[in-house]
């Protein structure tokens, strides 16, 4: 009896040290140096908590809805709720961009955008576009090609109205939409094929860095889409529709490429600052891990379309080749989506050092397709800082309070 006891105490503390074992370090240095007992090595429970929980970690309830699109995609809305029950007032829609999913708009604790606009009060919910590793379809699995046939356009025609269309049915209000990045062009899509419905859903948009408009690219992105254009012609030969969905080889071979040694985690390092552009403050070591499981699915056919558009330099749909592109859109090259139709106020915000949705392209988008309820702005970050800067709350954030501020005085 005693030893069965003993056993029962050991076999929890052993569970308990396991479950609870440091998963981030102050330094890179650090998680190479025995993590599991460094003093510069802590446990995060938000490297690897549900969204779920890293909403009540925070302060906050998180309720998870269900969305149907047209073409039948189930995806899971997420909206914050107070911890006396109670929600915000006007509706706030953060849509994440490619590679990610809801929970990126948490990921920065006190600095997340999801929560300091709850704390101000707003109403806030966050979607998920069909890539997420939650999202289904009512006859297909994602082991099926035509799960993962789609782009942006689907994410904008679809996707986004499904859930602004459950939005105002609940809370009876238009909402204002944040999208980051893809967010942005999902959106941007959206408004300009459906101007009159974008109308009847949207308050205001706020697109933030913006991936729609590609006449000026840096060496870099001109380098990185030239790799990605031979990569992607090899992947429907290898029988490959997305990259790194869930426990994927690619997926799980990222992880271990971080943690394998310290010159590995300083080329993640450095690879982070060239492809999203220069950092003002350098990542913290610490929130590496929750990067890294941050980052999600993206079908082929969405990398293909951005890299159509960036080869191009318009923003297009999808090119099918002509005689596809005859049967679908009655001509030989496929459309542009039309900005100028598009009658939301919107407000755009680049960051200075972002090498993806460069300054100079989204200029352009204002210069050429302003309206009177257009206006634009400019913040010190590059790519991904509206997700990670621990400045967030110093530049970017009260930027968007403003808008949003003046967009409800309207």
């Amino acid at each position: 009896m005693i030893a069965r006891a003993f056993c029962a105490v050991l076999c929890v503390a052993v569970f308990a040290e396991a479950q609870y074992a440091n998963n981030v370090c102050i330094s890179l240095e650090a998680y190479f140096k025995n993590m599991t007992s460094n003093p510069k090595c802590w446990y995060d429970p938000e490297v690897d908590g549900t969204a779920q929980e890293r909403a009540q970690n925070n302060g906050f309830l998180l309720e998870e809805h269900q969305v149907t699109t047209e073409d039948e995609y189930t995806l899971p809305l997420y909206r914050l709720k107070n911890l006396d029950g109670s929600y915000g007032s006007q509706p706030i829609f953060l849509q994440h961009g490619m590679t990610a999913d809801a929970a990126c708009m948490m990921v920065n604790k006190e600095n997340s955008i999801s929560y300091y606009l709850a704390r101000k009060g707003y109403d806030v919910w966050l979607g998920n576009y069909r890539n997420c590793d939650s999202c289904t379809h009512a006859t297909l699995t994602t082991s099926d090609p035509k799960y993962w046939d789609f782009s942006y356009h689907e994410n904008g025609l679809y996707d986004l109205p499904a859930n602004f269309e459950y939005i105002k049915n609940l809370t009876g209000q238009k909402i204002i939409h944040i999208g980051h990045s893809m967010g942005s062009t999902g959106l941007a899509a959206y408004a300009s094929v459906k101007p009159m419905e974008a109308e009847k859903y949207i308050k205001h948009a706020i697109l933030l860095a913006p991936a729609i408009y590609f006449k000026k690219n840096d060496d870099i992105l001109g380098n990185m889409v030239a790799t990605l254009n031979e990569i992607l012609a090899i992947f429907p030969i290898i029988g490959y529709d997305a990259i790194l969905t869930k426990d994927s080889f690619e997926s799980l071979a990222l992880q271990r490429f971080f943690y394998s040694s310290l010159d590995n985690a300083k080329f993640f390092h450095l690879a982070l600052s060239t492809i999203f552009g220069k950092y003002t403050h350098p990542p913290e070591p610490e929130k590496f891990p929750v990067t890294l499981n941050s980052i999600k699915a993206a079908s082929f056919k969405t990398l293909m379309h951005y890299v159509q558009n960036i080869r191009s330099t318009e923003f297009r749909m999808f090119d099918y080749g002509p005689e596809q592109n005859k049967i679908r859109y009655g001509r030989e090259t496929p459309p542009d989506y039309d900005l100028s139709k598009i009658t939301n106020s919107i407000s755009l915000v680049y960051g200075l050092y972002d090498t993806l949705a460069g300054k100079e392209n989204v200029k352009a988008v204002y210069q050429v397709y302003h309206k009177p309820n257009w206006d634009i702005f400019e913040i010190p970050h590059n790519h991904v800082d509206l997700l990670f800067s621990r400045d967030a709350r110093k530049t970017i954030l009260p930027l968007l309070s403003k808008i949003i501020g003046k967009a409800i005085r309207k």
